[in-house]
Formats: C-alpha cells, structure tokens, sequence
C-alpha cells in the first residue's frame, strides 16, 4: 500500500496510472473517528497487478483532491464515497447524489446516527419477568434515546 497526503494525492495516483494501472477496481473510505482514510485500488486490466493508494484526510472538513481527470472510472466511486462519508472531491464537475437525496447526513460516518437502529426493537430488550437489563442495538449509542425507550 503507498501511503500519500493531501498534496501528494494525485501525483501519487498520476505515476501508478503512467506505469500501467489505469483503471479504478474501487475507492472508498474508512472513519477512524479522528480522521477519514481514502483509498483507492487501481489495476492493469488483464493482468494480477494491482497497487492500493491511501490518504488520510481531516475528519472535521473531509477534503482531497479528485483524481477523475486521471481516471475516468473514478468519477462514480467518488460520489458515491462523497455521499456516504462527505467527503468533498476537490475540482469534480459533477455533484449530483447517486443514492440519497441532499440531506446534509453521511451515513457512514461513525457520528451518525440510523434512525432504523433507534426505533427497531431488539430481541431480548423486554422480559415478562422484567429482570433483564435493558440492552441496546449495535451501534446505537445510549445518548441517542431517551430514558423512557
């Protein structure tokens, strides 16, 4: 994996595309909490190589460079990457969502939370006895629902 910043991001993918990968298998994003992580993997069409790129990216304003000038392909993985961690892809043309519809929210931020694991009951939650702790969803932190349940 070769590890880029900000500044170095699309020269980085710019070499890997002049040595011979030059098709997008996939980006995306990781939330680490503090900070997202980009990664993109590019390969040589008919053969095994394949070379992984990451950056890591503020978390607070998540933004990199677009490398869809260098790729064609990448222009759909961006925005998909763009409307699921909000992520900003600087110098792309095209902002339209793929999925959601402008809701300021990324869903797969770590800091968002699902209202279906909110209101979804969870098996075990109510005993008849009444002796069982209360127990919430995966992923559902206590400070998203109210004492009363």
């Amino acid at each position: 994996m070769i590890s880029a910043t900000v500044g170095t991001w699309q020269q980085a993918c710019r070499e890997l595309a002049d040595a011979g990968l030059r098709c997008v298998d996939w980006l995306t994003a990781i939330d680490r909490r503090d900070a997202l992580e980009v990664v993109v993997c590019l390969v040589e069409p008919g053969t095994p190589w394949c070379e992984l790129v990451s950056c890591q990216i503020d978390g607070d304003a998540p933004a990199i460079p677009s490398i869809a000038s260098i790729f064609r392909g990448a222009e759909w993985h961006e925005r998909e990457t763009a409307e699921m961690f909000g992520i900003e892809f600087l110098g792309r043309v095209s902002t339209e969502p793929l999925l959601l519809r402008r809701s300021g929210q990324s869903p797969l931020r770590k800091s968002t939370p699902l209202e279906a694991r909110v209101e979804t009951p969870w098996p075990g939650e109510e005993s008849e006895s009444g002796r069982r702790r209360r127990k919430l969803p995966p992923g559902v932190r206590p400070e998203w629902v109210d004492d009363d349940g």
